[in-house]
Parts: C-alpha cells; structure tokens; sequence
C-alpha cells in the first residue's frame, strides 16, 4: 500500500507541475505574448528530454532524488542537464549519489532564503568518465575556503571549483571503466 500512495504522490507533483505549465501558456496566450509561450514549450521539451535521459542511466535512487528534489522545501531550484549518450551507470551510483547528495546538501543549507538559488547540474557523459558540472546561482552564508574544506573531506574525488559574485561552479569527475 505505501508504494501506491508514492506512486500517487508523484503522479500528484507531475499533474500540479504540467498545470503550472498549461497556465503559463494559457495566460500568455490571453497577453498575446507568442513568443514567450514558444519559449515555454521549448523548455517543457527540453526538461522532459532530459528528465528522460536521466531516467535511462541504470542510477534509479539517483534519479529518483533529482527528479524529485523540486517538490520539497529547498532553498533553491535544480535543474538537470544530460549530456552525451546514455548508457548504463548502475555500476556508479553510489559515487554519484554521495557527490551529488553532498553538493546539493552543501549549497542548499547554505543558500539564503530571501534570494531566489538556482543550480543547474549537468551530467557530461564521456567514454570513460561521467563529469558532474554544478553551476549555483544565488547568495550563499559560506565563503570559498569553506567550500573548498568541505569538498575536501566530504566528496570523495577531486573537484574544480570557480567563485564569483553570486555564481559558484563546480566540476567533479567520475572515472569509468
């Protein structure tokens, strides 16, 4: 009975999240803004294009967390990217999952609540490693160094970090064999 009532929770998210969309277009259709809801659709096409190809990886726990991250309480919006051709990661999802888990923990406890966060992770899909590119935009409570501390001694490989005002960008790989 629990997985019904998942399964029912995340067709609920779906169904509220395409009637945001639908009422979007309905009222840029009503303002006569075309190209705003040709620009609406494109990026609906363009979410599920890559919702899908997230969901073809073999990484379902993964998958699962990001596609759902947006309908909980967080300090900021994701967005996920998918690059390359799909292929089979299963062997990897725990690597994964432990960076992306605590990259998104990391930026999320420290995003301030009053400016509106956004990070777009983008899975780089190469033939022998997966590189994980988290781009933040926002304000955060933590200063480079502190990042930087924490990369260290949480994310179990090597990272790339660039800062600036309101933007910090990371970059991890994944080796594959």
């Amino acid at each position: 009975m629990a997985k019904n009532n998942e399964i029912l929770e995340a067709l609920r998210h779906s169904r509220h999240d395409w009637l945001n969309v639908l009422q979007l277009i309905k009222s840029n259709l009503a303002l006569k803004k075309y190209d705003r809801i040709d620009e609406i659709i494109s990026q609906s096409v363009q979410q599920s294009v890559n919702a899908s190809k997230l969901s073809n990886l073999g990484i379902p726990r993964l998958a699962t967390h990001l596609l759902t991250y947006n309908w909980q309480n967080n300090k900021m919006k994701l967005e996920v990217n998918v690059i390359g051709d799909e292929r089979d990661l299963q062997a990897y999802e725990n690597s994964l999952e432990v960076i992306c888990f605590q990259v998104l923990s990391l930026f999320n406890s420290n995003s301030v609540w009053t400016t509106e966060n956004q990070l777009l992770l983008t899975f780089i899909l190469k033939n022998y490693e997966c590189e994980l590119l988290f781009d933040f935009e926002g304000q955060l409570k933590i200063e480079e160094k502190q990042l930087e501390e924490f990369l260290s001694l949480q994310v179990p490989i090597n990272t790339e970090v660039e800062w600036g005002k309101d933007t910090c960008f990371l970059k991890a790989s994944v080796e594959l064999n």
